[in-house]
């Protein structure tokens, strides 16, 4: 009995272990997630600038052509 005891409290210490380093890594995925949102966001801001620069550039270039 008293083996059968220790086999199970060895097996949910390990199970507690695994679901701890589990735990771990979604919170360093759901981080590196939210990164890469940030980053996404950046990037749209800039190709938004970059676009209006463009179309600025091409109102200048109409100016210029006359």
């Amino acid at each position: 009995m008293r083996d059968h005891v220790i086999s199970v409290a060895t097996a949910v210490e390990q199970q507690s272990a695994v679901t701890q380093e589990m735990s771990s890594n979604m919170q360093g995925a759901a981080h590196s997630v939210a990164r890469i949102s940030n980053n996404i966001g950046a990037i749209s801001s800039a190709v938004g600038r970059v676009s209006q620069a463009v179309s600025t550039t091409k109102e200048a270039a109409v100016v210029l052509a006359r």
